[in-house]
């Protein structure tokens, strides 16, 4: 009788200690869960005040079962952020958490451990990111006007019901078009997140299991470099103005971890892996914390200060633009010159030069030493890259992505291709849905058509502006990006990318399970329907890989 009594104290204290509605709301960005591991994982969230708070723990969402509570102090110096590592779980089981200070509780969270390196579980998960949460100047989501729906993405990735998630970049924009702010201070950065970190269906994801998070470009400005000595106005095509770049990235450094919790130190940056039993390892490159100056920033006169003289220019000398498409035969470019005037004058050699020196890095000495070796030496099935920016060649727009640091991208991509079997690349930023072979070389001038036999999925985004609607906006004139897909991106080489799957205005994500004979990938919009490309109305996809 005594056990049956006490048995029901407990279960009575603990009731007493669960979220309720009334009181959720006061944790007004509800909770997070990140880095998980079969062991153990990061738990997140922003305080009501100041002062010592809680976190529950448990197997159970009464939190009778394997409970552990921890405490924390939340202060103004994290702007009220918390963050704790909680260790010695089970791997491959469900846990339930919530925070709580004095007689405020937040939602109630739930995330997976991940299995054992043993386990031969089927593994499956949704990656998107360009979440950006840009607002117009009523205070209403910019994007909602093109599609994207109050970040319904994340609302999909949630229905999905994966063991985790991924969240890749651009998570706010700091240099957003349709306010004349720039978020340079710590102080703007923050307001940012917590503009962005509200929105119901972000809360959704973040509550409903784990998240891997990382950062591109917009959490610190656009096309972001630690060597620029200035800024890009909104455009990697458009002019520069001086800002101060330490500044930015001191602050975009610490806003970022306060708010997307993240494994992070001076010297790896965000580089992490992290195993989801015999099937699936996933590798989440840092590809903004040592990366080369851009080429389109590169001066052909040193001597001369900052924004002037670059050699990407074009005209040249003009400091106007940079060229669209300096990259690849110039016949292509030829065919587009009358919609697209910038692409008429051949690149700079000195250009050309800047995107091919094998002095120039993406990833860094170190981190591209460790990652290599880590992905060379793993036992998954299925080894899959998480990449900020797109390794395939796509020839347009190139300084910011891999193709934007030609030598760094063919000596990784040979690399792969002659030491490491089952690999593929998951990746965000472009804001369009494509899936093709990441080229080692794609045109006769470059060297013939050479395969890595390696995959790049690039998914669409949650709330961004579309790549087929930035054409149509740089062009002047709507529909413009289909000229683009159908006389360049579909055909096959030599006439074009050959492109696999294309839709340029569509938002979504790829959602992805690998079991221990396939990888596949479908690649589905914010309605949770698999992806179309335009031109035809063929479904992209899915894709599936069978494993080597």
């Amino acid at each position: 009788m005594r056990r049956l009594l006490l048995a029901a104290a407990l279960v009575g204290a603990a009731a007493a200690l669960l979220p309720s509605t009334a009181t959720a709301a006061q944790f007004t960005y509800g909770v997070a869960s990140a880095e998980v591991t079969p062991a153990s994982a990061l738990l997140w969230a922003r305080a009501p005040k100041a002062g010592k708070l809680q976190v529950e723990v448990a197997q159970n969402a009464r939190f009778t079962r394997k409970r552990v509570s921890k405490s924390l102090v939340a202060s103004k110096a994290n702007d009220l952020t918390v963050q704790v590592r909680v260790t010695k779980l089970a791997p491959g089981h469900r846990y339930y958490f919530f925070f709580h200070q004095g007689r405020k509780r937040s939602v109630l969270g739930t995330f997976l451990t991940a299995p054992k390196p043993s386990s031969a579980a089927t593994v499956r998960f949704a990656v998107s990111g360009d979440d950006s949460g840009e607002k117009d100047a009523q205070g209403n989501l910019y994007f909602n006007k093109f599609g994207s729906a109050n970040m319904a993405t994340f609302k999909r990735m949630v229905a999905e019901k994966n063991n985790f998630n991924v969240n890749l970049g651009d998570t706010i924009y700091s240099d957003r078009s349709q306010a004349p702010d720039r978020a340079f201070s710590l102080a703007q950065k923050r307001s940012r997140y917590r503009e962005v970190l509200g929105y119901g269906n972000y809360v959704k994801l973040r509550t409903s299991g784990s998240v891997y998070n990382e950062w591109d470009d917009h959490e610190f400005i656009d096309d972001f470099t630690r060597q620029s000595e200035a800024c890009d106005v909104g455009s990697v095509f458009s002019a520069q103005y001086a800002c101060p770049i330490q500044q930015i990235w001191t602050a975009g450094v610490k806003a970022f971890r306060e708010y997307m919790p993240v494994t992070y130190s001076a010297a790896n940056g965000t580089y992490r892996t992290f195993r989801w039993g015999k099937n699936v390892q996933i590798f989440i490159l840092d590809e903004r914390s040592f990366r080369s100056l851009r080429a389109s920033e590169v001066k052909n006169d040193p001597s001369k200060p900052e924004p002037t003289n670059h050699v990407c220019e074009t005209p040249a000398g003009s400091f106007d633009q940079d060229d669209p498409a300096p990259q690849g035969p110039q016949r292509i470019p030829d065919k587009f010159s009358l919609i697209v005037p910038a692409v008429a004058s051949p690149p700079q050699p000195e250009c050309l030069a800047a995107l091919n020196d094998p002095k120039r890095t993406m990833l860094g000495n170190r981190q591209y030493a460790e990652f290599t070796s880590a992905i060379k030496a793993s036992t998954a099935k299925w080894k899959l890259v998480i990449n900020e920016v797109p390794m395939m060649a796509q020839y347009v727009n190139t300084y910011d992505s891999w193709q934007g640091y030609e030598a760094e991208r063919e000596k990784l991509l040979t690399f792969l291709k002659n030491n490491v079997k089952n690999v593929a690349f998951l990746s965000t930023d472009f804001h369009t849905n494509w899936a093709n072979d990441a080229r080692i070389h794609t045109f006769p001038e470059d060297g013939g058509l050479v395969d890595s036999g390696i995959m790049d999925f690039i998914t669409g985004g949650v709330s961004d502006d579309l790549f087929g609607r930035e054409i149509d906006a740089y062009v002047g004139k709507p529909d413009s990006y289909k000229l683009i897909e159908g006389g360049f991106v579909l055909p096959q080489p030599p006439d074009g990318l050959g492109m696999q799957c294309s839709n340029m205005v569509s938002y979504g994500y790829l959602e992805v399970s690998a079991s221990a004979k396939t990888l596949k990938v479908a690649m589905k919009d914010n309605a949770g329907k698999e992806i179309q490309q335009p031109s035809d109305n063929k479904v992209c996809g899915p894709f599936v890989l069978n494993a080597k």
